[in-house]
């Protein structure tokens, strides 16, 4: 992350107002992002002895897998807001959203982890597909770069994506003291309610099969 922000912040910084502030966002969000997904995937191996004994609702997992990387989100934000403070950016009442974010942040990714959970617990080579589909997604969300880079085709598919649209939620009341757009927020609660309900209605659906698989 480093690298990469020493390499964009050079092409960028004259493009974006606060680029360090910009750029911080999306690495926190996408931090908790990556890391809720990646440990809701691997939840239920890791927890394959308590499966195998125990009459337990797999759900758990995942979904507690998801609220802990919330926790260190809540957390991380409280560091950084801090040091924005310390740095001289006054507070806004706009923060008191960042909470309503955090939520709709936690579905969705908690959404995703209970699609993907199962998958990966029944095909082995599953891990590392999603990793490697994490690394282009990445790219494929303005973290480190403006939409306004991108050719105009790309710039709606892009701006509309349900990360981009969640990443919003955190970056307006903290970059710009302002709450994120209407349309911005209706893309994000709609893609969390979807995701969350998709995840859960599809892990309903194999979980009697996950005890055999672990």
């Amino acid at each position: 992350a480093l690298v990469m922000y020493a390499v964009f912040s050079r092409a960028f910084k004259d493009e974006i107002t606060d680029y360090f502030v910009y750029v911080i966002c999306g690495i926190v969000f996408w931090s908790f992002f990556n890391s809720g997904i990646l440990s809701s995937i691997n939840s239920l191996q890791r927890n394959s002895s308590v499966l195998r004994q125990m009459p337990v609702d797999a759900t758990v997992f995942p979904l507690s897998a998801v609220l802990s990387a919330s926790v260190h989100l809540a957390l991380s934000l409280v560091g950084l807001l801090s040091l924005l403070f310390l740095l001289g950016v006054r507070p806004t009442i706009s923060l008191a959203f960042l909470p309503v974010a955090i939520v709709l942040a936690a579905a969705f990714t908690a959404g995703v982890g209970l699609l993907l959970s199962p998958l990966a617990l029944f095909f082995g080579d599953m891990n590392e597909a999603i990793s490697l589909v994490l690394g282009v997604v990445i790219y494929t969300t303005p973290i480190f770069y403006p939409v306004s880079m991108l050719p105009s085709a790309l710039q709606p598919v892009v701006l509309n994506s349900p990360l981009a649209a969640l990443l919003d939620c955190f970056r307006q009341p903290i970059q710009h003291g302002a709450l994120p757009e209407a349309t911005v927020l209706a893309n994000a609660a709609v893609s969390a309610v979807f995701a969350f309900g998709l995840g859960w209605r599809m892990f309903r659906r194999y979980r009697r099969e996950i005890p055999f698989h672990v």
